[in-house]
């Protein structure tokens, strides 16, 4: 049976973070000797080969530098002569690429403290009483339109 193992690894898009793979054959590591490609498909179907380096025969790779946010299935193909080994043997090797806020698309939230909160709504509830018919509307203590029939209404 091959699998393939993988560091931990999370990562947001253009984050230049590294995945390390590892190849088994058997539960023992394969050599890493022939043709070697990385492939990552997300769920579109859009299929892409990764840039590598080995290092103490683990493949090295930094997938979020190379693919758009979203979920990827990975597979690590070796050929040595007419041999060719997928890894891993059964499923695929899941990764998720985290969005970047500079890539989440969609108009900013204003940050406002309370105060500022509460002195926009006594502005709009300010113009309601103006506004309104014969003064039914008014502002109590805590800041509540308050609206009444009787405009002579005392508190």
């Amino acid at each position: 049976m091959r699998e393939l193992k993988v560091t931990d690894y999370s990562s947001k898009e253009t984050d230049t973070s590294t995945m390390t793979l590892t190849l088994f054959d058997d539960g023992l590591p394969t050599g890493l000797v022939g043709d070697l490609s990385v492939i990552a498909a997300n769920d579109d179907g859009d299929v892409k080969q990764l840039k590598y380096e080995l290092a103490d025969n683990r493949i090295i790779i930094t997938p979020a530098a190379e693919l758009p946010a979203g979920r990827y299935r990975l597979e690590v193909w070796l050929v040595n002569g007419a041999a060719r080994a997928i890894y891993p043997s059964a499923g695929y090797l899941y990764f998720y690429v985290g969005y970047a806020l500079n890539g989440v698309e969609g108009n900013m939230v204003k940050v406002i403290s309370l105060t500022d909160l509460y002195q926009q709504m006594q502005k709009i509830a300010d113009k309601a009483a103006n506004d309104s018919v014969a003064g039914n509307f008014r502002i109590d203590d805590a800041g509540n339109l308050i609206y009444s029939t009787n405009t002579k209404e005392t508190e």
